[in-house]
């Protein structure tokens, strides 16, 4: 594994409600369900072993860099099956969900926990773009084909999956084909255009601005197909990691809403205007 470790899941929040907080994100419904036992050189994925750690481009006062959750084995070989280790076919299925929600003051966690504030506190921050990367090999086989892929589910204005309309969901495949394969992204779901949610293009979710998303439901499918050979050597197949970087753009209130505040306290000191004479 080349990827830092992290926090496990389970050490974010034991009620996996809470979750952790980077500059102006907050993650948290951590959850794992693991849908097969460990094969072949594979560690079952649980919530002590599986990890996420935060990075950020830093933030000066209107703008903020693409903030990053990645997702980790805690030991480095978990996650991988090396030629030494199999004695038939085998494989890992395995899915990771969590919330993701911007700053624009309040409590970070649900309520539960310490406020947080927005960087800059006369601007408004909205998910903007959603960028994928994963990290590993997949090595030639005796007489298979093997994959690693993670199938990444997004619903815009939730913080989950579940009942996600049409409109506000896209889907992200991340894929690391056989050596040497170069690796792949993927995306489906809306076209784009106006009047749209979003739109999508090799991977990366491009949020209308307009939509105002703070915040995003996100579930993450990993998948690892393991062969049968024999010898050692290099791991067969190895996922080190998987990242989703969320990049925000900053708004202001619009000019109307100045304006109809304006003409509201405009109103206030007219009345009691009146109020002073009629005394």
């Amino acid at each position: 594994m080349t990827t830092p470790t992290g926090t496990v899941l389970t050490g974010l929040s034991g009620a996996l409600t809470n979750g952790c907080a980077a500059v102006d994100l907050s993650f948290s419904n951590f959850g794992l369900s693991a849908s097969n036992t460990g094969e072949n050189g594979f560690v079952t994925p649980t919530l002590a072993n599986t990890a996420v750690y935060s990075t950020n481009s830093g933030s000066s006062g209107n703008t903020v860099g693409p903030i990053s959750l990645t997702i980790n084995p805690v030991t480095g070989g978990d996650w991988d099956a090396s030629t030494g280790d199999n004695a038939g076919n085998g494989n890992m299925v395995f899915t990771v969900s969590y919330a993701v929600m911007t700053h624009n003051g309040g409590f970070w966690n649900g309520g539960s926990g310490p406020t947080y504030a927005a960087p800059n506190p006369g601007y408004d921050w909205f998910l903007d773009v959603i960028t994928p990367t994963i990290s590993g090999v997949a090595n030639n086989s005796v007489s298979s084909t093997q994959t690693i892929t993670v199938l990444t589910t997004l619903c815009l204005g939730q913080t989950s999956i579940a009942g996600c309309t049409g409109a506000n969901q896209a889907t992200i495949l991340a894929t690391i084909p056989e050596t040497p394969g170069a690796i792949s992204y993927t995306c489906n779901g809306n076209a784009g255009g106006v009047g749209f949610n979003f739109s999508c293009t090799n991977g990366v979710v491009n949020i209308n601005n307009a939509f105002h998303a703070t915040q995003v439901g996100v579930s993450s499918a990993f998948t690892m197909n393991h062969v049968a050979a024999f010898g050692t050597g290099a791991p067969l197949i190895d996922l080190n990691s998987y990242t989703l970087s969320y990049s925000q753009f900053a708004d202001t209130p619009e000019p109307s809403t100045f304006g109809l505040l304006g003409s509201a306290l405009a109103g206030l000191g007219f009345l009691a205007r009146r109020r002073r004479r009629r005394a």
